[in-house]
This record gives C-alpha cells, sequence and structure tokens, in this order.
C-alpha cells in the first residue's frame, strides 16, 4: 500500500535525517524509492506464524537498481504513535 502525502513527508523528513551514506551496500547506487508498509510478526521461534500477535510496521526503502530493501520501524521514524 502507498503511503499517504503526511505519512511520506514523515519518512522523508526521517531518513533524511538519519541516513548519512544513501549508497546502496550492494550496487553502490543511489536512487532509492519509498515503497510502502511492510509489517513483520514476530513470534518465539524462526518458524512461528504468528496472526494477531505483536508486529513490527515498517517502511520499505527499496534500490530502484538493484531491489535491496532497507525497513524503517514507523514508531521510530515517528509516523505512528507507539
Amino acid at each position: 500500500m502507498a503511503l499517504n502525502p503526511a505519512a511520506l513527508e514523515k519518512a522523508t523528513q526521517f531518513i533524511n535525517e538519519k541516513w548519512r551514506s544513501k549508497t546502496c551496500h550492494l550496487c553502490g547506487a543511489n536512487n532509492w524509492v519509498i515503497n510502502g508498509y511492510v509489517v513483520l510478526s514476530v513470534g518465539d521461534t524462526p518458524l512461528d506464524v504468528v496472526l494477531g500477535g505483536q508486529a513490527l510496521p515498517c517502511v520499505a526503502m527499496v534500490c530502484k537498481n538493484c531491489g535491496n530493501t532497507h525497513l524503517i520501524n514507523v514508531f521510530v521514524a515517528g509516523m505512528v504513535a507507539p
């Protein structure tokens, strides 16, 4: 799902403040896009599939050259109150 304009602005502001080197570690490009939300479930073992449990909501930063993806936690970025 795409971010609404207010969320995109907050994510962009946070990333510009915190991300020192925007060079991709895989391909060396500097061509990123904020590609929407990713929600990671948190389980007790590596094979747990948790529905309705703890989750880590994130925004995906994707390198447009190679697809390398970084996840930014929306709580830490101040996009959503915990």
